[in-house]
């Protein structure tokens, strides 16, 4: 099996580098593994100050997708939306909102969708580290 790290600087084509740019432009996210797939994190509040918060999303390199934060309802609405682009993660994790984003192939999530989807995970953590 190939090591995080290796993976990342060896398959590097360009919806990979799209996704990893927009994650990482939300304000203060940071990228750290999660069960050796790249994760992106909100900041951490409170107590966690200046230490990677809640994720908003994972990568899934091998499979062309990542998971994003979403909430049920908005995991119902996007997926009406654009069905084919993005699927509830199978089990317990969809039906609490967690969403597949498909990034590449035909049928695969552009720039603008990319962006609106992160931003919408991103807030989804964020709101709620804020009330922590």
């Amino acid at each position: 099996m190939r090591r995080l790290v290796d993976s990342l600087h060896d398959l590097d084509p360009a919806w990979l580098r799209r996704f990893r740019e927009i994650a990482l432009a939300m304000p203060g996210a940071v990228e750290k593994p999660h069960w050796s797939r790249p994760s992106f994190a909100a900041p951490g509040k409170g107590k966690n100050r200046g230490k990677p918060g809640p994720i908003f999303a994972v990568l899934w390199e091998d499979e062309g997708r990542a998971v994003l934060k979403f909430t049920p309802e908005q995991q119902e609405e996007i997926i009406a939306a654009k069905p084919g682009m993005y699927e509830p993660v199978p089990g317990a994790w969809g039906e609490r909102g967690y969403t597949l984003i498909l990034l590449r192939g035909k049928g695969a999530a552009g720039a603008a969708d990319i962006k609106r989807a992160v931003q919408t995970a991103w807030d989804n953590v964020a709101k709620r580290g804020s009330r922590s």
